[in-house]
């Protein structure tokens, strides 16, 4: 595990708008996610990164419900999957081959894999400290005195998580305690690239990347289904659900009428006019 020797002590601060040959140019894209009370800072040497979350979105909220807290990681994703599980029991019914499955509900897991990168000491101190905090978020809410051993718990430590329209309640518009999906997170896994090296201040050693990997199930807060209209048709009971796109039967009616308006190029009634055809081949040859 290379240890980055040109950092043996902590840097000293650097004020907004200087740079140094040694750390690359000063910290910058500040923001403050709403409905939080904590600023969380994207760095970066490039800036590209920056603006991409700050401009763009592209970055993964987590926000811890019982203290209304947030934190924010870069979206360099690096593995995503949704999942959804249909949970039936089979009963064996005498004189059929088939047993007859009574459908109980759907389950839907988010999984992802995010990594983390520091181009300098500062940004590999605030990446340890967000995923600290991410870890803090696992336990639960307790009561009672910690020093003598009476507090019990209060609470499970219930999130809501957003990235754009793939983890969205909705059309991937607002934050993660507005439009997040909730759910439990069943699962965190932190892994420092260990071939990048660290920075190091006396004790401590901050980790230049690390991936993360969790596992949301997810607890739905909305009706879901199918409905019949006035009209006898039974349609999603959410058509935007669950990345706040339209369904299928609403592309197929906009395919349609721009084949319409096309003049229904891969109709089978249409044939293109054989001097069309000359004129099209004599193009290509040329």
């Amino acid at each position: 595990m290379p240890i980055d020797k040109t950092i043996k002590n902590r840097p000293p601060k650097k004020r907004p708008g200087r740079e140094t040959p040694d750390e690359g140019p000063a910290i910058t894209g500040r923001i403050k996610l709403p409905g939080s009370e904590q600023e969380l800072r994207f760095y970066h040497g490039d800036y590209q990164s920056d603006s991409l979350a700050n401009n763009l979105g592209h970055f993964v909220e987590i926000y811890h419900i019982p203290s209304d807290t947030s934190v924010a990681f870069k979206a360099a994703i690096t593995n995503f999957q949704d999942t959804y599980s249909q949970e039936w029991t089979p009963t064996p019914v005498f004189g059929r081959m088939d047993p007859i499955a009574n459908y109980s509900r759907t389950s839907r897991t988010v999984s992802v894999g995010i990594d983390v990168m520091a181009y300098n000491y500062t940004e590999a101190e605030l990446n340890t400290g967000k995923i600290s905090l991410l870890e803090q978020m696992q336990y639960p809410v307790m009561d009672g005195n910690f020093e003598d051993g009476s507090a019990h718990m209060r609470g499970g430590p219930l999130v809501k998580i957003k990235f754009l329209n793939w983890i969205s309640a909705g059309d991937g518009s607002g934050t993660a305690k507005e439009r997040g999906l909730m759910g439990y997170i069943d699962g965190v896994q932190f892994s420092p690239k260990l071939d990048l090296g660290v920075f190091q201040d006396g004790n401590m050693i901050y980790p230049k990347g690390y991936e993360i990997l969790l596992n949301l199930t997810v607890i739905h807060e909305e009706m879901l289904g199918w409905k019949t209209n006035k009209g006898g048709q039974v349609i999603p009971a959410n058509n935007k659900f669950p990345y706040g796109t339209s369904g299928i039967s609403e592309g197929n009616e906009a395919r349609a009428v721009t084949d319409e308006e096309l003049g229904d190029p891969l109709g089978e009634d249409t044939e293109t006019p054989t001097e069309t055809q000359e004129a099209n081949a004599e193009k290509i040859l040329k």
